[in-house]
């Protein structure tokens, strides 16, 4: 992946719809990122974690239960 000023990381329920934008993230090394997430009121349900940069676009399933 590329630098963190070229990335967007966002988070999306299963139907697309944007749930959350992280703008404040950390690099830990070249392809590592890091997010502090508060899913405390987010419903149960799967999520779409997707890190975007210029060239590509990664997409990982959250699972949120309580």
């Amino acid at each position: 992946m590329e630098d963190a000023t070229q990335s967007k990381i966002y988070v999306t329920d299963i139907m697309g719809n944007k749930i959350t934008d992280y703008t404040q993230f950390t690099t830990k090394e070249k392809g590592k990122y890091e997010v502090i997430a508060n899913v405390s009121t987010w419903a149960n349900g799967i999520y779409l974690v997707i890190l975007e940069t210029k060239n590509e676009k990664v997409v990982k399933k959250l699972v949120v239960t309580k």
